[in-house]
């Protein structure tokens, strides 16, 4: 019998698709459905959580590569830490532990009530995170710098490893929509950074998916804006398995 196909996916709360009411809608469990016919092996995917920016996120990737034993790896390229003010941490380090989890609860249960639920829906949801802001302030999680420094000696690391194949991931992330004038801080800033990682990832040989290229649609973002729809995950997966098919991304490779 063929051993699978062992692919590790490093990714966020967007990878696992932990907002979706579905979470077999996640594209690591639609890839996981159509690899075994596109490629005729088995496959074995798991999905673990990685933060670029977090101490210790080199160790923690070498600790699973030990334990994993991956053919493939993908690394999803998250802008999120820098480019997006969250409420949760600040509120944690102003009001303690206990406020931090309600704020949670109430953040995950706006989003549960008003997920798939039309236009106004939509609009409640960003009203009560507006409010939120306003009441309890924003902040990114951490720099620029840092992230690229994280994701730059996250992606050196793992180019180092010569029996794996290393993909990298960019998914999509919601700008403001724009007809015509100069593009936001927020896009310059996005741009800037998917250039880096193209560069990055070029010289390192390393495979890069960036689904962020043109207008992204509305309807690929669920209502609070951050996390992706279940489109956006049929998209991120027939992008990846196009890379199966056509040779970027290969299976069957000799350990």
């Amino acid at each position: 019998m063929t051993d699978p196909t062992r692919i590790l996916i490093f990714g966020q709360s967007n990878t696992g698709g932990v907002q979706l009411a579905d979470r077999q809608a996640a594209w690591p469990n639609l890839v996981a459905s159509a690899l075994p016919e596109l490629t005729g092996q088995p496959v074995e995917i798991t999905v673990r959580p990685f933060f670029a920016h977090a101490p210790g996120s080199e160790d923690y990737l070498e600790r699973e590569l030990r334990r994993r034993e991956p053919d493939i790896v993908f690394v999803t390229l998250s802008s999120f830490s820098f480019l997006n003010p969250v409420i949760e941490p600040g509120v944690r380090e102003r009001f303690g532990e206990r406020m931090g989890n309600v704020y949670h609860a109430f953040a995950t249960r706006l989003d549960e009530l008003t997920r798939d639920r039309g236009r106004l829906a939509v609009t409640l949801n960003r009203s009560g995170r507006a409010v939120a802001r306003r009441v309890f302030g924003a902040a990114p999680v951490t720099t620029y710098e840092v992230a690229v420094e994280g994701t730059t000696k996250a992606l050196q690391l793992l180019a180092r490893q010569e029996d794996i194949q290393v993909v990298a991931v960019h998914g999509f992330v919601k700008l403001e929509n724009r007809r015509s004038g100069p593009p936001s801080q927020k896009e310059v800033v996005l741009l800037r950074f998917l250039d880096e990682m193209r560069t990055l990832t070029g010289r390192l040989r390393i495979t890069f998916i960036n689904l962020q290229e043109g207008s992204v649609p509305d309807t690929r973002f669920l209502p609070d804006g951050l996390h992706v729809s279940a489109e956006a995950h049929t998209a991120i997966a027939a992008a990846v398995l196009a890379a199966f098919r056509d040779g970027r991304i290969r299976t069957g490779m000799p350990r």
